[in-house]
């Protein structure tokens, strides 16, 4: 019995101190959006009242709310980086949600709902489509996803009702709140890159894409293979990330500066296990606004989430 109960001890003190923690090789960045066309700002009262809504629910084994929130606060102490981190289980629509930055512009993030309405708006996923929906998820390549979006612009009428199409996969995935925006930025930039989206509604559309729950399902599937393919200069954040029990991390990032030219840096992905597996939403802003300092602190949140998270112990859902 006494033996029992040290075993308890050593096992709830290696959780707390990080022993589920692993190495991470140094990240090195890509390139993405051009700037946004307004600042940062504070999490509106409906994100943060989201960012708390899993408030009581202490019972989820796969994750130590208390030492994430511990972790995430000291990475945002000693960066001085305004941060935000939501993770869920695959079978849960209310994240564990820590950090002040909750919400902010979508960037590159959205190519993946875009892409998916490209898909569902030619009806299958014909070979044509391709090499462009590669270099958009892989590479975060702009010219290629922008040429699928004109592609609905011009079989829907126009960016209006081209940008509705594409909330409706986001709404098909249980996010009625968020708007793609349609308003152009500066210099010419997409419109969609500009959406605000929160991490707690983006968990919501990558939970769905990853089981199995939006149309078309080919398309999906190639998307999710393609998030796993990440050109090795942007596998920063949870790519670099170490999750012992995943049978892989898929992601996508996005990154862009405000018109002050300071970098918001960006990412979903999803940790798969045999059993199901965790969603997982980071972004940051570095106190010096540099995309590289950005990157740096994606890693350390991606680490935290690993080190304080166990995604076997997590459940995937029906749609």
């Amino acid at each position: 019995m006494i033996a029992a109960l040290l075993l308890g001890v050593a096992v709830v003190t290696a959780w707390a101190s990080g022993a589920f923690d692993a190495g991470s090789p140094p990240a090195t960045p890509g390139a993405d959006h051009a700037p946004t066309p307004r600042e940062i700002r504070e999490p509106a009262p409906a994100d943060r009242q989201e960012a708390h809504r899993d408030a009581g629910r202490e019972d989820r084994s796969w994750v130590d709310k208390r030492a994430l929130a511990a972790r995430v606060d000291q990475i945002a102490a000693s960066t001085d980086a305004e941060v935000g981190v939501a993770v869920e289980a695959l079978d849960d629509d209310s994240p564990v949600a820590v950090g002040g930055l909750q919400s902010a512009p979508a960037w590159s993030t959205m190519k993946v709902p875009v892409i998916l309405a490209r898909y569902r708006l030619a009806g299958d996923a014909p070979a044509g489509l391709a090499d462009r929906v590669a270099a958009a998820i892989t590479e975060s390549d702009n010219e290629a996803a922008e040429s699928l979006f004109e592609e609905i612009v011009a079989v829907k009428g126009g960016v209006g009702p081209a940008s509705a199409y594409v909330q409706q996969g986001l709404e098909e995935a249980g996010d009625s709140k968020t708007v793609v925006n349609t308003v152009p930025p500066p210099g010419g930039f997409s419109t969609y890159g500009q959406t605000r989206w929160s991490l707690g509604r983006g968990l919501r559309f990558y939970s769905a894409l990853f089981r199995g729950c939006l149309a078309p399902p080919d398309a999906a599937a190639m998307i999710l293979k393609l998030m796993g393919e990440i050109s090795p200069s942007q596998r920063w954040g949870l790519g670099q990330a170490s999750f012992p029990d995943a049978r892989q991390v898929l992601f996508k990032g996005g990154w862009g500066p405000d018109p002050k030219g300071r970098y918001l840096v960006r990412q979903f992905g999803i940790v798969e296990t045999t059993s199901g597996g965790l969603a997982v939403g980071l972004m940051d802003m570095p106190a010096d606004g540099q995309f590289a300092s950005g990157v740096a602190v994606l890693d350390q949140l991606a680490d935290a989430v690993a080190r304080s998270t166990r995604p076997d112990r997590a459940r995937s859902g029906p749609c």
